[in-house]
């Protein structure tokens, strides 16, 4: 009886095998054809046209991509906070690690991984501005952050990082906004941003702001006005 079971287990076996094979040699006649699927995408950037080329333009000076670069960059579009109702750029920078504001009578400071950045470490398009006053965002597009040292780059500086302010530009995409803000102690403004396609080669561009503030001591308010044309 184990005899014969043997026998026919070697068997099933070897028919099992060819069957596996025949049905192989079948399925490989069949070939599958798959229809061309071709994805086309634009980015939403675009470069703006104006003094500088913003798509390389950054507080690096060098036209490399964040990737590129061993420092740590931030890069904070200003609408987005202003979305949330942040106004101020001292406002805004807080929100970002490593940067802390201080105020006072006097004005404001910021500090960038515990070194005041007032003195030589804010610029405007790559040109450095005074840090005692209270800065309008109305007319900057975004706001780039190099942190740690950059001597290299700007020369005299604290060592904590580069706080770089883009301005807005012209560009091709036709954009009309008014914006009406009021806050604590009577803080109220009014801003317009007003961007215009000419034709196919030029645009023009408006910012314009005024607001006015009271403060928590009497006697003491404040007037802002910023217009800008590019």
């Amino acid at each position: 009886m184990k005899t014969k079971s043997l026998a026919l287990l070697v068997a099933g076996i070897f028919s099992a095998s060819q069957a596996y094979a025949d049905n192989t040699g079948q399925s490989s006649d069949y070939v599958a054809t798959v229809p061309t699927v071709t994805i086309e995408s634009q980015a939403d950037t675009h470069t703006l046209k104006g003094y500088l080329n913003y798509d390389e333009a950054t507080a690096t000076r060098n036209g490399l991509t964040t990737k590129e670069i061993p420092q740590t960059i931030d890069i904070l579009n200003i609408q987005k906070n202003k979305n949330y109702g942040t106004n101020d750029l001292s406002s805004i920078l807080e929100g970002n690690a490593g940067i802390d504001a201080t105020y006072d009578m006097r004005g404001e400071s910021l500090f960038i991984r515990g070194f005041e950045a007032d003195a030589n470490d804010i610029y405007r398009d790559g040109v450095r501005e005074s840090g005692q006053v209270r800065r309008s965002t109305a007319n900057i597009e975004r706001v780039e952050i190099v942190k740690g040292p950059n001597s290299v780059l700007y020369g005299r500086g604290n060592g904590g990082g580069v706080i770089n302010m883009v301005s807005k530009y012209a560009n091709f995409q036709p954009n009309r906004t008014v914006g009406i803000a009021y806050g604590s102690w009577a803080n109220r403004s009014i801003n317009a941003d007003i961007n215009q396609v000419i034709n196919d080669n030029v645009a023009i561009r408006l910012n314009a702001e005024y607001g006015k503030a009271n403060s928590f001591r009497s006697g003491i308010d404040s007037q802002k006005r910023t217009f800008a044309r590019y």
